[in-house]
């Protein structure tokens, strides 16, 4: 399915590496999964390591490495 998010209303950011998906915890409690090799997931790294509100990534430092790494395979590998 589809879902809109705000950035803002993203309350914990956290990546499971033994799915190879980002698991996501809204403000509501909601959650939402996001797989790692979807089609322009790198570029969606680069957006989200600057518009994740910071607190969201501070309970798993993973999920930022696993960001970065497919932030920097767009940025030098595209």
């Amino acid at each position: 399915g589809h879902r809109a998010v705000a950035w803002a209303e993203i309350a914990r950011f956290a990546y499971n590496p033994v799915n190879h998906w980002f698991y996501i915890t809204l403000a509501d409690g909601t959650h939402l999964w996001l797989w790692d090799d979807l089609n322009g997931i790198g570029f969606f790294a680069e957006t989200a390591l600057s518009r994740l509100p910071p607190t969201a990534l501070q309970g798993d430092p993973d999920a930022r490495t696993v960001l970065e790494e497919l932030a920097w395979e767009v940025r030098y590998l595209v």
